[in-house]
Protein backbone atom coordinates (compact mmCIF):
# COMPACT_ATOMS: atom_id res chain seq x y z
CA UNK A 1 0.00 0.00 0.00
CA UNK A 2 1.10 3.49 -0.83
CA UNK A 3 -0.44 6.91 -1.32
CA UNK A 4 -2.30 6.94 -4.64
CA UNK A 5 -4.24 9.54 -6.60
CA UNK A 6 -7.18 7.20 -7.21
CA UNK A 7 -8.28 8.69 -10.56
CA UNK A 8 -5.02 9.22 -12.38
CA UNK A 9 -5.94 9.53 -16.04
CA UNK A 10 -5.82 12.04 -18.85
CA UNK A 11 -8.82 14.02 -17.58
CA UNK A 12 -6.97 14.88 -14.37
CA UNK A 13 -3.52 15.59 -15.77
CA UNK A 14 -3.01 19.09 -17.17
CA UNK A 15 -0.51 19.33 -20.03
CA UNK A 16 1.06 22.59 -21.13
CA UNK A 17 1.93 22.21 -24.83
CA UNK A 18 3.91 25.46 -24.90
CA UNK A 19 6.57 24.11 -22.53
CA UNK A 20 5.85 20.39 -23.16
CA UNK A 21 5.40 19.67 -19.46
CA UNK A 22 2.71 18.66 -17.01
CA UNK A 23 1.38 21.85 -15.45
CA UNK A 24 -0.90 20.34 -12.83
CA UNK A 25 -2.81 17.40 -11.42
CA UNK A 26 -6.52 17.74 -10.53
CA UNK A 27 -9.14 15.91 -8.46
CA UNK A 28 -7.58 14.38 -5.40
CA UNK A 29 -10.99 13.26 -4.09
CA UNK A 30 -10.08 9.58 -4.54
CA UNK A 31 -6.65 9.90 -2.92
CA UNK A 32 -5.62 7.65 -0.09
CA UNK A 33 -3.76 4.48 0.67
CA UNK A 34 -4.08 1.93 -2.08
CA UNK A 35 -2.45 -0.18 -4.72
CA UNK A 36 -0.22 1.89 -7.06
CA UNK A 37 -1.29 -0.46 -9.85
CA UNK A 38 -4.63 1.36 -9.85
CA UNK A 39 -3.02 4.67 -10.79
CA UNK A 40 -0.93 2.95 -13.46
CA UNK A 41 -4.16 1.47 -14.86
CA UNK A 42 -5.34 5.04 -15.42
CA UNK A 43 -2.14 5.80 -17.32
CA UNK A 44 -2.51 2.64 -19.41
CA UNK A 45 -6.15 3.40 -20.18
CA UNK A 46 -5.48 7.04 -21.09
CA UNK A 47 -2.18 6.88 -22.93
CA UNK A 48 -1.77 3.31 -24.23
CA UNK A 49 0.79 0.51 -23.96
CA UNK A 50 3.88 2.34 -25.22
CA UNK A 51 3.65 5.19 -22.72
CA UNK A 52 2.59 2.82 -19.94
CA UNK A 53 5.65 0.64 -20.61
CA UNK A 54 7.92 3.69 -20.36
CA UNK A 55 6.36 4.66 -17.01
CA UNK A 56 6.20 1.21 -15.44
CA UNK A 57 9.86 0.56 -16.29
CA UNK A 58 10.81 3.60 -14.19
CA UNK A 59 8.74 2.48 -11.18
CA UNK A 60 10.46 0.34 -8.52
CA UNK A 61 9.19 -3.24 -8.93
CA UNK A 62 7.09 -2.13 -11.91
CA UNK A 63 7.16 -5.54 -13.52
CA UNK A 64 5.68 -7.04 -10.37
CA UNK A 65 2.54 -4.88 -10.55
CA UNK A 66 1.94 -5.06 -14.31
CA UNK A 67 -0.61 -7.88 -14.12
CA UNK A 68 -2.63 -6.04 -11.48
CA UNK A 69 -2.56 -2.91 -13.67
CA UNK A 70 -4.18 -4.83 -16.51
CA UNK A 71 -6.79 -6.30 -14.17
CA UNK A 72 -7.75 -2.88 -12.80
CA UNK A 73 -7.97 -1.45 -16.32
CA UNK A 74 -10.36 -4.26 -17.23
CA UNK A 75 -12.76 -3.07 -14.51
CA UNK A 76 -13.06 0.54 -15.68
CA UNK A 77 -15.99 -0.03 -18.06
CA UNK A 78 -17.96 -1.83 -15.37
CA UNK A 79 -17.18 0.94 -12.89
CA UNK A 80 -18.55 3.46 -15.39
CA UNK A 81 -21.74 1.42 -15.82
CA UNK A 82 -22.14 1.13 -12.05
CA UNK A 83 -21.64 4.88 -11.67
CA UNK A 84 -24.40 5.37 -14.22
CA UNK A 85 -26.78 3.14 -12.26
CA UNK A 86 -25.99 4.74 -8.91
CA UNK A 87 -26.34 8.28 -10.25
CA UNK A 88 -29.19 7.81 -12.74
CA UNK A 89 -26.78 8.77 -15.52
CA UNK A 90 -27.99 6.80 -18.54
CA UNK A 91 -25.11 7.94 -20.76
CA UNK A 92 -22.47 6.78 -18.26
CA UNK A 93 -24.25 3.43 -17.98
CA UNK A 94 -24.42 3.02 -21.77
CA UNK A 95 -20.78 4.04 -22.20
CA UNK A 96 -19.67 1.50 -19.62
CA UNK A 97 -21.86 -1.42 -20.60
CA UNK A 98 -21.36 -1.18 -24.39
CA UNK A 99 -18.25 -3.39 -24.23
CA UNK A 100 -20.34 -6.19 -22.75
CA UNK A 101 -23.26 -6.13 -25.21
Amino acid sequence: MTLIHGDFGASNILWNPVISMISGILDFGGSGLGDPAYDFAGILSSYGEDFFDRCINLYPNGEEISERVKFYKSTFALQEALYGIENADRQAFEDGIKEYR
